[in-house]
């Protein structure tokens, strides 16, 4: 789970500490709600762990690499290096990672600090002189010089438009998992293996995630031999839905088997007006294709992982959205981070985890005002006593169709006009 963010001179971000253990002495909070206006970072938030994700496996993407995807994500007219700082906690095990890239969006420094023997310690650390690469490693980090030869070599090769963790991934891609433990020491598998498990929903963008089933819940396709997973996912799906909307579903996967992947699509039925029908999930309403769509990050959260939603209320009643989060994760065992403009859940969410996005920061609003449970934190909103929301005053929507239709029309008058003296 995470226990702080920091970055600098990221996207509309030029310094960003986003503590997320507020009120729970250092220990990660399992949930954190970012309210704000539009613009004021919510989602930035949510994609600089995005970027953390991404940069973690560029080595061998035809794509993009990690300098190019900072170079495009860098605050517009920033000095100094974009910076991004993580401090988590996998399973009992604390780490912090930092990358630091220059103007060009060019790797400059990258770190990770992670338990070594039970005890914190660095694993290593790189940085560029001169276009070179300086590196230092924890003594425990290779168990032989060969490991330490090749992966030195891919840092040459590769380090600044890729990172380390990218680096030691692709050549992992190759290697025998034996091969792997009897060279590799420390826990930086597991680092790598806490990034893969993070689940990032987006609306309008493919899900972040380590299975298919995590990207794409609703149709695509696995590898035959993890097809199995299809059918508990369903259920849970099944059971999910129909507790969130009130009504009975049923949910069942479509399949194809070519002997190495099984394509699959979701079918949704429920009862109509008409009895019962089914339908493929694309067809059924935005709400119900949301829930599905984030139900993997939902129970990532809730089984003990990390998962990130950004604009959590897309598509979803604030009645059920309420529902999920007073009932759905009240015993989460992981962390779930949302952004959502949903003000429904303030009336029920403990203080401590209500965030607020504003001029540049994420600040919890037990730091704005002082909050106890009591507080119908939602009028407080309202009122402007944490910030936050915009100070809205519409224009007249008929007065403005009026100017528009009228000068419209004039328009077309005028032109008539000088078609008939042309004419004429």
């Amino acid at each position: 789970m995470f226990r702080k963010i920091s970055v600098t001179n990221f996207k509309s971000f030029r310094k960003m500490d986003f503590d997320l253990t507020e009120g729970n002495i250092g220990k990660a909070n399992n949930l954190a709600l970012i309210y704000g206006t539009n613009g004021s970072g919510k989602s930035n938030l949510i994609d600089a762990v995005a970027f953390l994700k991404m940069t973690s496996d560029t080595v061998g993407n035809d794509s993009f690499s990690a300098s190019e995807l900072a170079a495009s994500l860098r605050s517009i007219g920033s000095e100094g290096p974009m910076t991004l700082e993580f401090q988590f906690t996998n399973e009992s095990e604390d780490g912090e990672y930092l990358m630091e890239f220059g103007p060009d969006g060019t790797l400059i420094r990258e770190k990770l600090d992670y338990t070594i023997n039970k005890n914190a310690g660095n694993i290593f650390d790189i940085s560029a002189a001169d276009g070179k690469p300086s590196a230092t490693y924890s003594r425990q980090l290779y168990k032989s010089g060969a490991a330490k030869f090749v992966m030195d070599h891919g840092i040459r090769k590769h380090w600044g438009k890729h990172t380390f963790l990218s680096i030691l991934r692709n050549e992992m891609s190759s290697m025998d998992p034996g091969y792997l433990n009897d060279n590799l020491g420390t826990g930086i598998m597991d680092v790598l293996d806490y990034l893969d498990g993070i689940i990032i929903c987006r609306p309008g963008q493919e899900n972040l995630g380590r299975t298919p089933l995590d990207r794409m819940p609703d149709a695509g396709a696995i590898d035959s031999a993890d097809s199995y997973l299809l059918d508990g996912f369903a259920k849970a799906a099944e059971t999910f839905l129909s507790s969130a909307f009130g009504e009975d579903f049923g949910i069942r996967y479509e399949t194809e088997d070519d002997g190495d992947e099984t394509g699959y699509m979701m079918m949704v039925s429920r009862n109509g007006p008409d009895g019962d029908f089914e339908m493929p999930i694309e067809e059924e309403c935005l709400g119900i294709r949301e829930t599905v769509r984030i139900l993997p990050a939902l129970l990532k959260g809730a089984g003990g992982g990390v998962a990130l939603i950004d604009d959590i209320e897309y598509g979803l009643h604030e009645v059920v959205l309420d529902g999920i989060f007073a009932a759905g994760l009240s015993g989460m065992k992981g962390q779930v981070i949302a952004s959502t403009h949903d003000t429904v859940m303030l009336e029920n969410a403990n203080p401590r985890s209500i965030f607020m996005a504003k001029n540049g920061k994420v600040i919890p609003i037990t730091e704005i005002e002082r909050t106890q449970r009591n507080h119908n934190n939602r009028n407080r909103y309202f009122k402007g006593v944490f910030g936050a929301i915009p100070e809205s005053e519409p224009a007249n929507l008929a007065d403005l169709a009026s100017q528009s239709f009228q000068k419209r029309a004039r328009t077309s008058y005028n032109a008539w006009t000088f078609i008939q003296t042309e004419e004429s």
